[in-house]
């Protein structure tokens, strides 16, 4: 971006603005303007120009990358188009990503990240990161994105450290205790408890870890049904 300055009368020319990592990077970005994206997510970004506007300037994927909207006003006055850019950064310097189809900038219908996996449930034991631009509205200042974003599970039994039982057992003796004292059937009221007390987007995201482990479980099941016949 740093190739498309805008005619200034003061200045000759000036721009493009600092992008939302290298603000960032100066502890100048309002932190609370960043969507920390988890689950399948619909989300909209103000430009990047117009921090006078409420709502969400950039979004945040794993992996480190910020995502915002940027339009011809003021310091972005120069650029080609409005366009939604991907950034990451590391040693010290922000680096421009291409999208899926090898744009640098991205428009409706474009995406970066992970291919579309359909259908298909997304693997709960793997990464997967992908943003769809579904819409950019320029007079409206407002860009239209789809966002998912997916932890892996952690190794099995990871959290079994917080036991002390688990430091005083063996490991067979210790998957007796559990299975003594665990419920095997969780209370809808411990549950409804604990996803009460999470923000909308870890709500979301819950929900769409437990619909993929049920779409699993239906293809396991169907599996030893064909495995019987």
């Amino acid at each position: 971006m740093s190739t498309y300055p805008a005619p200034d009368t003061e200045f000759t020319s000036i721009g493009p603005g600092l992008n939302a990592w290298n603000m960032r990077s100066k502890g100048w970005f309002d932190e609370s303007r960043v969507c920390k994206c988890g689950g399948d997510l619909t989300v909209k970004l103000r430009p990047h120009v117009r921090r006078d506007l409420p709502g969400y300037l950039a979004a945040e994927l794993i992996g480190g990358f910020l995502i915002e909207f940027r339009v011809r006003q003021g310091w972005d006055a120069g650029i080609p188009r409005p366009a939604v850019l991907v950034h990451r950064f590391q040693d010290g310097h922000s680096y421009l990503m291409h999208s899926n189809s090898g744009s640098l900038d991205l428009v409706a219908g474009d995406s970066f990240g992970d291919a579309d996996p359909g259908p298909t449930p997304i693997s709960p034991f793997s990464t997967f990161r992908r943003v769809d631009v579904l819409s950019i509205d320029a007079p409206g200042e407002e860009a239209t994105l789809r966002i998912r974003c997916y932890k892996p599970i952690g190794p099995p039994f990871v959290e079994w450290a917080i036991d002390p039982m688990y430091l005083i057992l063996s490991g067979s003796a210790y998957l007796t205790w559990v299975q003594q004292h665990y419920p095997h059937v969780p209370k809808v009221a411990d549950i409804v408890a604990v996803l009460q007390g999470v923000s909308p987007d870890e709500q979301k995201a819950t929900l769409n870890r437990a619909k993929t482990l049920v779409e699993y479980g239906k293809a396991i099941e169907e599996a030893f049904t064909k495995i019987r016949q």
